[in-house]
């Protein structure tokens, strides 16, 4: 606990069992308080929690996003509410629900007048505010953008608020228009299709769109959006699938290459991010406590008296990550790449620039406390990035990479928990971001379906994140769509290694040559029919088998050359055999960091498997494994180090046939 806050002496309204906690005993449990419990209870019955929501304490209202929903109306009669208020030091601090307290809190305590919807005129003075701030005095979101860029297509809402609109075809309408700066500014919308079907632009049609659409023809969320444009005084907005042909293959593979582009250049890109589908519409309706500050004041025995700022510390997850449009895979670079954004959540509206994330509660930037992995996903600057990472870390980043790397290997980690519909749209939907990448990169550098050419080794060494409850299983590689050496080739979440000078690696394979065919010549960072690397590297056999130790199929044992190591192993799909053969291939030492500099405690290895139908020595990816120095049995390493020295050792039924150490994997 730091410095009191300088709160104003009205504090929030709160029932008397939330002013019960701040006062008399303090119960700031540590790890040894086992004689504390049990704990005393906050509400005997869900009824007396409703009431106090209903009657207007800020803090009942904030665990009520929490308790009301698990609890249906046969569970009434076993209800009670405990709050455990943490030491900071705390082992037990996962036990704590989503709310924290903080007497260090760096943002606003006075909350402001709301709407009762995100339609609200104060919702909208809002978002002047941060629109003009952004377009007059933020360098950043104004440095990417062309001003003379116009989509192929684009829906002209110029008029009045229940005007029809029309399709128009820049190269034959807007490009022949003077140079009025703000004939050129259009808005874009990122929206969830659903499953209901909705108006789209189709061969059949597009004559009959260039003369008019009806407003009554356009789901509630595109009427809405076409509204907030018009608001906000643009005359142009593109949506996806009324400014793409969706029936011709031909026109959606030229335009889904250009999508980076319309995005980067749109003025301001409206997002439907609480809309499962366009029949949700954009706005919401509200309760006033939705808003509200929570400010308490502790008056403890023995302890000085003080104020906190109560706060749910998944607010930005709550309303932006966890939303419906943000799980959708083509988001993430309309989010990132737009110069600002404009989210409408559950309960309020949030703005994403390059400069700021903001929401109605936070409107001059949110806090301190709120920023972590998840915030600010649109700093692409190395220097900004920097700054950022260190805001929330614990440890400095001091990475050994280049930063843009590291901005990388962060999208993708972004971008695995992501959905496409069509799998084969894996790298067209992150391809815009990748040339926004290609200038960041400190090397003239090349892309490959996912990864780039620079420090490839470490990037090859990328694993399936572990499955938490209610996550994506890996699947199997039904289709191809990238090699198997890109986490491309797979539909699950991905971790990148982030190397940093705490852990220093070194590699031990050399990479001779690493290449992909794009599908198509209109981009290099789309689709492609296929991609190798060659490359040098002790190649060792190795068995994997269920482990006794577990039930799961996911615990495995890796034996290499015939001995058993201390292997943490992850596998790329979901497999049920009880044993592999595979091909253990080490890529990279890892480093005692607090002792002997030299001295390897772990290999980061690849497990191959042959490539049915091809020539000996070609690979494609099955896991990686991390091996470890075993302190009571440190032979299998010693084992593995020596192999890896001995540049003559080399099994030929491994290799390309007549070349030494040295394999295809794709």
């Amino acid at each position: 606990m730091t410095q009191p806050l300088p709160f104003a002496k009205r504090e929030s309204s709160v029932c008397e069992q939330c002013i019960s906690i701040f006062q008399g005993r303090c119960l700031l449990y540590t790890a040894d308080d086992e004689n504390a419990w049990p704990l005393p209870v906050h509400h005997q019955t869900l009824d007396s929690f409703e009431a106090a929501v209903k009657s207007g304490c800020v803090l009942c209202h904030l665990f009520s996003r929490y308790a009301l929903r698990k609890f249906q109306d046969d569970d009434r009669a076993d209800f009670w509410l405990t709050l455990i208020v943490l030491h900071p030091g705390s082992r037990w601090k996962w036990m704590a629900s989503a709310l924290s307290m903080d007497s260090g809190y760096d943002g606003p305590t006075k909350s402001l007048e709301h709407g009762p919807s995100t339609m609200s005129e104060t919702a909208w003075d809002q978002v002047l505010k941060w629109n003009r701030e952004c377009c007059s005095h933020h360098t950043v979101c104004n440095s990417h953008r062309d001003p003379s860029y116009l989509p192929t297509r684009a829906l002209d809402i110029s008029g009045n608020q229940n005007d029809d609109i029309k399709l128009k075809v820049t190269e034959n309408h807007m490009k022949q228009i003077d140079d009025n700066k703000s004939e050129h500014e259009f808005a874009t919308l990122s929206h969830c299709w659903g499953r209901n079907p909705i108006i789209t632009l189709r061969q059949e049609n597009i004559s009959h769109f260039q003369d008019s659409i009806a407003m009554t023809a356009l789901p509630l969320v595109f009427q809405q959006a076409i509204y907030v444009a018009r608001k906000l005084g643009f005359a142009y907005l593109w949506i996806d699938s009324l400014c793409i042909i969706q029936d011709s293959e031909e026109d959606w593979r030229h335009e889904s290459a250009l999508m980076g582009k319309v995005y980067s250049n749109s003025m301001l890109n409206i997002m439907a991010t609480d809309s499962k589908d366009g029949t949700q519409g954009l706005f919401r309706e509200r309760s006033s406590l939705d808003l509200q500050h929570c400010v308490i004041r502790a008056d403890w025995t023995g302890i000085a008296p003080d104020s906190f700022y109560i706060y749910d510390w998944m607010t930005w997850d709550n309303l932006i990550v966890r939303a419906p449009l943000n799980g959708r895979g083509w988001v993430l670079q309309e989010r990132i790449l737009s110069p600002r954004v404009l989210h409408f959540s559950c309960n309020q509206l949030v703005w994403e620039c390059h400069e700021k994330d903001a929401c109605e509660m936070h409107p001059d930037g949110i806090p301190t406390i709120f920023v972590n992995f998840d915030t600010q996903v649109k700093i692409m600057d190395p220097e900004a990035y920097l700054k950022w990472v260190n805001t929330w870390r614990q440890i400095p980043f001091k990475p050994t990479m280049d930063v843009g790397h590291a901005i990388w290997k962060r999208l993708v980690h972004l971008y695995s928990q992501t959905r496409v519909t069509k799998v084969s749209d894996k790298l067209i939907a992150i391809s815009g971001l990748a040339s926004r990448m290609r200038a960041i990169m400190q090397n003239d550098e090349e892309y490959l379906a996912g990864l780039w050419s620079h420090q490839l080794t470490s990037q090859l060494l990328w694993k399936v994140a572990p499955n938490p409850i209610g996550s994506r299983i890996p699947r199997w590689r039904r289709s191809y769509r990238a090699p198997s050496c890109s986490w491309a080739s797979l539909e699950a979440e991905i971790y990148m290694p982030m190397e940093e000078s705490a852990v220093p690696l070194s590699a031990y394979i050399d990479i001779e040559e690493a290449s992909v065919t794009p599908l198509s010549l209109l981009s290099d960072t789309g689709e492609v029919v296929d991609g190798h690397i060659r490359l040098k590297g002790s190649l060792m056999r190795a068995e994997l088998v269920s482990s006794n130790e577990e039930e799961s199929r996911s615990k495995m044992d890796l034996w290499v050359n015939g001995m058993e190591t201390d292997s943490a192993i992850s596998l790329d799909e979901v497999r049920l055999e009880d044993s592999y053969s595979v091909v253990y291939l080490p890529v990279a030492g890892v480093h005692d960091p607090d002792g002997d500099s030299q001295a390897v405690i772990g290999i980061r290895a690849l497990l191959l498997l042959p490539v049915k139908g091809k020539p000996q020595g070609w690979y494609s990816r099955f896991g990686i494994a991390d091996t470890w120095h075993d302190c009571e049995d440190p032979e299998p390493m010693n084992h593995l180090i020596r192999v890896m020295e001995d540049r003559a050792f080399n099994d030929e039924s491994l290799c390309l046939e007549g070349v030494p150490r040295t394999i295809m994997f794709e």
